[in-house]
């Protein structure tokens, strides 16, 4: 799903029955004051494997996640700081 009006984003894994996995990732783009702009992830697993996911490699979920976060912050400073 793509919201350009929202500036949002969304996907669902489609690999595996929903019974077995499935998992929903949101992204989006949030105006706050003084002209800056705040990323937002969200993941969602469900299913009988997500409890293994969370335990087995929920921390590098996490890590991956906010590593990206603070990469795709980067490339937009940069970005803005040249004008482009």
């Amino acid at each position: 799903m793509l919201d350009h009006e929202n500036y949002r984003t969304a996907w669902v894994n489609i690999e595996m029955p929903r019974w077995l996995l499935n998992a929903e990732r949101w992204q989006f783009l949030v105006e706050i004051e003084g002209e800056k702009t705040r990323y937002e992830t969200v993941e969602v697993f469900g299913g009988v494997l997500a409890y293994l996911i969370r335990v087995f490699v929920g921390n590098g979920l996490k890590k991956g996640f906010i590593a990206m976060a603070e990469g795709l912050k980067r490339r937009a400073e940069q970005r803005y700081e040249r004008g482009a």
